[in-house]
């Protein structure tokens, strides 16, 4: 097993060239001398396939050092800004020469042109990424060689987005000759290269509304998981037609959300670079270092794997060190810690969320159950055009589990509307089943009676009643008594709710709850904060500001309401275990 002694000097030891020291550099990392996750290993494995297939007819890419080193040269003409190196000159890490010599390295043997026109860094804070960004931001400005170049740096806020101009203006003023052939523009954000006509502008989400025409050489994409839309990478993109060798560069941690368009190209550059599955995007460059799903983020040798730059020196890995006892000292820290050191996507609110998704997560069955004979109760959030309509199905399996499946409506013709405001896949969780797209502007009620009945059918499962929240419901209510059906009409106050909400999620900590991984049911369990009342009364809210949907949660402690009852009055036979 490697040590923390052999990975840093693994990590901080090379000789040879750039091609040398990137294949020695992979060779270690798939090894086990670096410790790294599966998806950095892949990165590397790609890197040493591609150099096995340079110059060929279906791989017509060659890797030109003099390219890469050109690159990594410049970042190291520049000094440190800040920390305990500020004033020395910087020496390119080799995770850095990794990134760059692959971004500037490789080249189309037919166009001359470079090979990536995209790529994807996610690693975890402090790795030395805003860094990288203003080398390369300045390097697209004269020394690359294009004309008139035009470098935007785009962060979600201007504070963020200042961090990379910042960094870039930093790296100029300490260098003696540069800082004479670049104009630094602090009230505007802009720096000039005077002779090339090149100009660096900083953006925000915000500037993007304005409508205004770009033409990008360079798109930096600085910490992408704060984007609600894609709208930035994709306005770049549009406007780079005119460019002939144009890159956009994002560089993230990851985030909270796991419904935004940062965790898309996370899903999708993990296929890219995963040798199982046959995506091919030959242009993209794509490197991830995380803290993988199974393994232990509290233990140091696993938080390395997130952080390859600030692991290999001793204030970085005091560092961490600091930040991983913090996490495990303090509950309110880890959010911060998963997503900012562990660099591992983590569904969950910031403040007052009602629900612990981690451990909602572990309560995702292999499978469900037979259902033939199981006393089952319905929860019902009706809307009539804005929210979803939510059906949970509550199902008592004994030994005092339960299981919850959910089903919403939306209506079609406010569909397109709600994918962009909400800004999550409506469209794909209709097409995977999870959701009923009802013709026209409101939700019918017989749409909701036929579900239920046709589930009841086909699961064979015994209906007990029907919960419902009295807004919206009295109609749907009474077609349901018309069929025979109990229903239970559930207040929506904290003296009805509190306990209810409190139980469930009792029993989703203590194990006792088992879903099939419904994303619909997911999504609105994460967005589901506490409200609580003077007495710690608690119910589900959902925060002000923004268009987060709660509704299926909100069914499903309308159900439970009623099937608290019930398990009270259980004979407490096991009909069901995780063994069965």
């Amino acid at each position: 097993m490697t040590t923390l002694e052999d990975h840093i000097k693994n990590s901080t030891s090379f000789t040879g060239n750039l091609r040398e020291q990137l294949i020695e550099y992979c060779n270690r990392i798939l090894d086990g001398r670096i410790i790294a996750c599966t998806k950095h290993k892949w990165a590397c494995q790609r890197f040493l396939n591609d150099l096995s297939k340079e110059n060929t007819k279906e791989f017509p890419y060659v890797f030109s050092e003099n390219e890469g080193q050109r690159a990594i040269n410049w970042l190291q003409e520049f000094k440190h800004s800040k920390g305990e190196l500020a004033g020395t000159k910087i020496k390119a890490h080799i995770f850095i020469k990794f990134v760059l010599g692959n971004v500037y390295g490789w080249i189309n043997v037919n166009t001359g042109y470079r090979r990536f026109e995209k790529m994807y860094e996610q690693v975890g804070r402090k790795n030395a990424k805003s860094q990288t960004l203003a080398s390369m931001a300045t390097y697209e400005l004269a020394p690359y060689g294009v004309l008139g170049s035009e470098v935007y740096c785009l962060a979600p806020v201007s504070k963020q987005a200042k961090a990379v101009f910042n960094e870039a203006c930093n790296m100029i003023r300490g260098h003696r000759i540069l800082r004479r052939k670049y104009k630094i523009r602090e009230s505007t954000h802009e720096i000039l290269h005077r002779k090339s006509n090149s100009t660096m502008t900083l953006f925000t989400k915000e500037d993007l509304k304005k409508g205004d025409s770009y033409n990008p050489q360079l798109a930096v994409i600085d910490e992408y998981h704060l984007f609600d839309t894609s709208e930035a990478v994709d306005t770049m993109e549009s406007g780079m037609g005119a460019r002939y060798n144009p890159l956009i560069a994002i560089i993230t941690t990851a985030g909270r959300k796991v419904f935004c368009p940062c965790k898309e190209e996370y899903d999708y550059c993990s296929k890219v670079i995963n040798p199982y599955i046959t995506v091919n995007d030959d242009k993209y460059f794509i490197v991830i270092c995380e803290v993988e799903e199974k393994e232990d983020p509290f233990d140091l040798l696993n938080l390395i794997k997130a952080n390859p730059v600030v692991s290999t020196y001793e204030t970085g890995l005091n560092k961490l060190k600091e930040k991983l006892k913090t996490a495990i000292e303090r509950a309110d820290k880890r959010l911060e810690y998963f997503t900012k050191q562990c660099n591992k996507w983590v569904n969950q609110k910031a403040k007052n969320a009602y629900m612990n998704m981690e451990k909602w997560s572990k309560c995702e069955a292999e499978k469900i159950p037979d259902l033939k004979g199981i006393t089952c109760v319905v929860g019902l959030d009706k809307s009539d055009k804005i929210d979803l309509t939510s059906l949970t199905f509550e199902f008592d399996l004994g030994n005092d589990m339960v299981l919850v499946l959910n089903h919403c409506f939306i209506p079609e013709d406010t569909l397109e509307d709600k994918m962009k405001t909400d800004k999550v896949p409506y469209d794909l969780w209709i097409e995977q089943g999870y959701i009923t797209k009802i013709p026209g502007a409101k939700i019918k009620d017989e749409y909701i009676i036929e579900h239920v009945l046709e589930e009841k059918k086909k699961l064979g499962f015994v209906l007990d009643s029907v919960a419902y929240d009295p807004w919206h419901c009295s109609d749907v209510a009474e077609s349901f008594e018309n069929e025979g059906i109990l229903t239970i009409e559930i207040p929506q106050t904290y003296a009805s709710l509190s306990e209810p909400t409190k139980d469930f999620r009792a029993k989703v900590y203590d194990g006792e709850v088992i879903h099939d991984g419904n994303p619909v049911l997911n999504y609105c369990m994460s967005n589901a904060v506490e409200d609580k009342d003077r007495k710690e009364n608690i119910k589900l809210w959902k925060e002000k500001q923004g268009n987060e949907r709660i509704d299926a949660a909100v069914s499903t402690v309308i159900s439970h309401v009623r099937m608290m009852a019930i398990l009270e009055n259980s004979d407490k036979d096991i009909l069901y275990s995780p063994d069965n």
